[in-house]
């Protein structure tokens, strides 16, 4: 890739709440052209602060609003040479659809969304080509336009026909870690995995520190990640590791005694005070969340191959069931979590 074809590309993120204005926050000091298109919080946001972009290991950049590009309109999606989609999962077939409306026909993809069929859904409505990705680290939404990296992990992104390279000359432009793959499929599986522990957090509304300081509420994550692993093992699906820790090992490390848990799991355990998923956010806030996404893809795969996944099918009801009652968050203590989700 000649430097003056990575000089000229215009990178716009499409559904920029916390993950995607992270990433694109990151891509600011690149010499790529970043637009966010983001609803009126995010817009209103950056118009009063500027954007601000850190982590929780000493990353910190403040940009001045006049330096930052948001927009409202998805017409914005014709300049791009690189699209980022970071929708939720539930609103990936109408984002694929503006794509396939305003986007230029060479234009790159890329799905940063949770889940394991995004990318399947962009391509068959719009017609660029479409790459996987994965976020391995969560990123929360702090006061105005302040978006904070919470936990440690890297992008992961399809590498195929050479279309990666110009996101990945980005990346490495400013330092921000993206990991290659031709195993896209698995690794998104293996973050599905980790995603289990988002339910058990929406349904006890505590922030991911405390909660994983909690017997209990470890012990409702293993239950979860314990069925679902047998479940995709049985499907003949491969697990990767990510972040150097191997998914399989994940139950057994959450169910070890609490200090024993705090010395093996320290990595983990060094995020920020107030982290939290976003399926939590989406319940305190109202919106639909990403359960069936999910929880509903190890339901779907057990269903698939003539077997059942009891545990994720009651995470799912409890998550639904709060969402429907428009009650908030359920609340649920860390002391009773691991048996509620009990069938």
């Amino acid at each position: 890739m000649q430097t003056g074809q990575i000089m000229t590309s215009k990178i716009v993120v499409l559904g920029s709440g916390s993950v995607g204005t992270y990433i694109g926050g990151r891509l600011l000091d690149s010499s790529a052209q970043v637009t966010f298109v983001g609803r009126e919080r995010l817009i209103n946001g950056i118009q009063r602060a500027g954007l601000t972009i850190r982590d929780c290991f000493g990353y910190y950049k403040h940009h001045l609003a006049a330096d930052v590009r948001v927009t409202g309109h998805e017409e914005t999606l014709s300049t791009a040479d690189i699209i980022l989609v970071t929708v939720k999962s539930k609103d990936t077939e109408q984002a694929a659809k503006a794509i396939k409306t305003f986007a230029k026909p060479n234009a790159v993809v890329v799905s940063f969304q949770n889940g394991v069929r995004n990318a399947e859904t962009l391509t068959s409505i719009c017609n660029q080509q479409v790459l996987s990705g994965v976020v391995s680290f969560g990123a929360i939404w702090k006061e105005d336009a302040t978006f904070q990296q919470t936990t440690g992990g890297d992008l992961f992104l399809e590498s195929r026909d050479g279309l990666e390279q110009a996101l990945q000359a980005y990346c490495d432009e400013v330092n921000f870690p993206i990991s290659l793959s031709n195993d896209m499929k698995n690794i998104q599986w293996s973050k599905l995995v980790i995603n289990m522990n988002n339910g058990i957090n929406a349904l006890t509304g505590v922030p991911l520190v405390k909660g994983l300081e909690s017997k209990h509420y470890r012990r409702a994550i293993a239950k979860c990640m314990n069925e679902a692993i047998s479940i995709i093992n049985k499907a003949g699906i491969r697990l990767i590791p990510l972040n150097s820790t191997p998914v399989k090992l994940s139950p057994l490390i959450l169910q070890l005694p609490t200090p024993l848990f705090k010395i093996l799991a320290g990595a983990i355990l060094r995020m920020d005070a107030d982290a939290r998923s976003s399926m939590l956010d989406d319940l305190e806030q109202g919106r639909e969340p990403e359960v069936d996404y999910i929880n509903g893809e190890i339901v779907r795969l057990a269903k698939s191959i003539g077997l059942s996944a009891p545990i994720n099918e009651r995470v799912i009801d409890l998550v639904k069931a709060a969402h429907k009652n428009r009650a908030g968050l359920p609340k649920i203590s860390l002391e009773n979590i691991d048996q509620v989700i009990t069938p």
